[in-house]
C-alpha cells in the first residue's frame, strides 16, 4: 500500500489519508513519515488522549478521482490480505461503486477531513457524476445511497438505518454481523419479523473472534432469537468481520455498522444501501457460500 500510494503521489496524484488512532498504533511513528515523504497528506482523527475517547471514526472509505469508491468493513492491515482460509485471514465484505453516490461517500470523508485539518476539499474533487459520462457507462441501473452516522444523544442514523432495514423485510432478512450484540429494540424487531414469517438468518463469528467478550454477549441472545424462529450460524475458519444485510430480493446494505452500543451511539459510521436486483443476487451467493463454512446453532446447543 505504501509503495502504491507513493507511486501515485510521485505522479502528481493528490493523496489524502485519514486514520483513527484506535487500531492504528504504529501509524504515527512508522507509516505517516513515509507517506509524507512521498507527498501524501496524512492525519490522525481526534488524536489521543482526547476527552471523547470512545467517539472514534469507524468509517471505511476509499475514493478515487471522485468517481469510484470502496466501502465496507475493510481495514488496511494484514488480516485483510487473504480469503479466510485460516485464522489469520479474516472474512469481510466490501463494495466498489460508481455513479453519483460516490459524492456522498466523499462528503462523509470531507466532514472528517475538515474536522481534523480545518480544510475543505476543493470543488474539483467533486466531479459531476451521471449516467452516460465517460468512465461510468458500465454503471448499473440500481439506486444507491451512502448513509453516514455520527454521535447523537437521541438516535443515530446508524441505529435508525438498521431498524428501517429490518422493518422493510417482507420475505427475507439475511444478516452478516461481526459484533452481534443487538439492543432490546433491535432484538424485538428481529423476533417480530421472524414471527411474521420472514426468513431471518444471522451469520456471526464463532469462537474465532478478536473480541472474546462479544462472543459471550452474542450467545446470550440465542435462546430468545431461536424461540422466535430466527436461524443463527457461527463462522468457523476465522474472524467474520462483515457487516451486511440482504432484504428480500433487491435491497442490500454493506458498510461499517456493528450491532453494538458504540456503533449505534458514538462512532462515525457509514453504510452503502443499494436497491438493485443484481447486487442482491451477488450478496445472496456470498451469504450462502459463507454458510457452507459456518455451523448452525441449534436450540439445545444454545441452551448449554
Amino acid at each position: 500500500m505504501l509503495e502504491a500510494l507513493s507511486q501515485r503521489a510521485a505522479k502528481g496524484v493528490t493523496c489524502r489519508v485519514l486514520v483513527d488512532p484506535m487500531g492504528s498504533g504504529p501509524f504515527e511513528k512508522e507509516v505517516k513519515p513515509k507517506l509524507e515523504a512521498a507527498g501524501c497528506e496524512a492525519h490522525m482523527f481526534r488524536p489521543l488522549p482526547a476527552d471523547e475517547n470512545l467517539a472514534r471514526n469507524h468509517r471505511k472509505i476509499v475514493v478515487v478521482d471522485g468517481k469510484v469508491a470502496i466501502t465496507g468493513g475493510l481495514a488496511i492491515q494484514d488480516e485483510w490480505l487473504g480469503e479466510a482460509r485460516n485464522e489469520q485471514e479474516w472474512r469481510d465484505t466490501n463494495v466498489r461503486v460508481q455513479g453519483p453516490v460516490v459524492a456522498q461517500l466523499q462528503q462523509a470523508f470531507a466532514e472528517n477531513w475538515q474536522e481534523s485539518t480545518g480544510e475543505l476539499l476543493p470543488l474539483t474533487d467533486f466531479p459531476t457524476l451521471s449516467q452516460g459520462q465517460p468512465g461510468l457507462d458500465d454503471a448499473g441501473e440500481g439506486w444507491a445511497g451512502f448513509v453516514s452516522s455520527t454521535a447523537n444523544p437521541e438516535v443515530t442514523r446508524a441505529e435508525r438505518l438498521t431498524q428501517l432495514m429490518v422493518k422493510a423485510a417482507k420475505h427475507r432478512l439475511w444478516i452478516s454481523q461481526a459484533y452481534f450484540t443487538p439492543n432490546d429494540a433491535l432484538m424485538q424487531l428481529l423476533m417480530e419479523r421472524a414471527k411474521a414469517g420472514v426468513d431471518v438468518r444471522v451469520l456471526a463469528p464463532g469462537d474465532k473472534n478478536d473480541q472474546r467478550a462479544i462472543t459471550v454477549l452474542q450467545r446470550q441472545t440465542y435462546d430468545a432469537l431461536l424461540a422466535a424462529g430466527v436461524r443463527l450460524w457461527e463462522f468457523q475458519p476465522s474472524m467474520m468481520h462483515a457487516k451486511t444485510m440482504l432484504v428480500d430480493d433487491r435491497l442490500v446494505l454493506v458498510g461499517s455498522i456493528n450491532y453494538d452500543a458504540l456503533s449505534f451511539n458514538l462512532l462515525e459510521e457509514g453504510s452503502l444501501v443499494l436497491e438493485d436486483v443484481d447486487a442482491a443476487r451477488q450478496l445472496e451467493a456470498i451469504f450462502l457460500e459463507d454458510l457452507t463454512k459456518a455451523r448452525e446453532v441449534q436450540a439445545e446447543r444454545a441452551a448449554r
